[in-house]
């Protein structure tokens, strides 16, 4: 009789359960994300880690929404775990149709924004997106002429500006177009520069962060699924380092409680 080995059939995986939600919650730093995880917890929400493709956080059903996960990328637009990259794989996997990015930005006037005040953009500046040439008297000019805006998703906006219309908000958030790229900026004249080419008649630039310009991959123009929410904590000028040390915890801990705050009170029927 010849023997014949017996081999066990490999053992079957599990399902893996549908990675699905309604809100992406961008953060870039570890600040964002434990500032995140606080208020979370602080407010009676979830903060599991689910690993995939990478790391979310799941912060499970918030007011109407039925789920809420949470996305950590590294700094800027740039490489295959920035903000391009991963919303691109993060809106494949959980095909969600609303996108927010949390954390911390700049300001760009001392005299009429304080740290910690809360940027929601309505529309983005991708300033990295211009011509540069030289003149007789000048290298390296920037033209920003042919620059468009790339407009905020309006429910989410709306849902952002009734909760700014109460006490505890007032005065503390503020509404308008902001610059996005993949410069840290330490430089009040460039700040100073990119502020006066792209603000328009009625609205001026209120700030500046680095992840939207990677978000916009993930999102169609004409149908936009994206907001920024950031807290100021500096003004991208000389006094950039020190001040970053100082404000990033309060202006991260400000822009998460404003963002899930309005995410828990969102009320679908006062869009109709």
């Amino acid at each position: 009789m010849i023997y014949q080995p017996q081999f066990a059939p490999p053992p079957v995986a599990p399902p893996i359960e549908p990675l699905r939600c309604d809100v992406l919650l961008f953060v870039a730093t570890s600040t964002e994300k434990e500032k995140l995880r606080e208020i979370a917890g602080e407010m009676g929400f979830s903060f599991t880690r689910i690993n995939r493709s990478f790391r979310y956080y799941d912060l499970g059903q918030i007011g109407t929404y039925q789920r809420v996960l949470a996305v950590k990328t590294e700094i800027g637009p740039f490489s295959q775990g920035g903000s391009a990259a991963r919303a691109l794989m993060a809106v494949a996997e959980t095909k969600a149709t609303a996108i927010i990015s949390v954390g911390m930005a700049f300001g760009v006037n001392r005299g009429q924004q304080k740290h910690g005040d809360v940027l929601v953009s309505n529309a983005l500046f991708t300033y990295d997106d211009r011509r540069v040439y030289s003149t007789k008297r000048r290298w390296g000019k920037s033209d920003y002429s042919k620059l468009e805006p790339y407009y905020a998703k309006p429910s989410l906006l709306n849902s952002l500006r009734s909760l700014s219309s109460r006490d505890e908000w007032k005065n503390r958030v503020r509404f308008g177009p902001m610059l996005t790229g993949g410069a840290r900026i330490h430089c009040r004249k460039f700040r100073d520069e990119l502020v006066k080419a792209l603000s328009r008649e009625n609205e001026s630039i209120i700030g500046g962060e680095m992840e939207g310009a990677g978000l916009l991959a993930a999102s169609d123009p004409a149908a936009p699924t994206w907001v920024i929410v950031k807290g100021i904590c500096d003004f991208a000028d000389r006094r950039r380092d020190e001040e970053f040390e100082v404000w990033r915890g309060s202006a991260c801990e400000n822009a998460a409680r404003f963002v899930l705050t309005a995410l828990r009170d969102f009320d679908p029927q006062a869009e109709n």
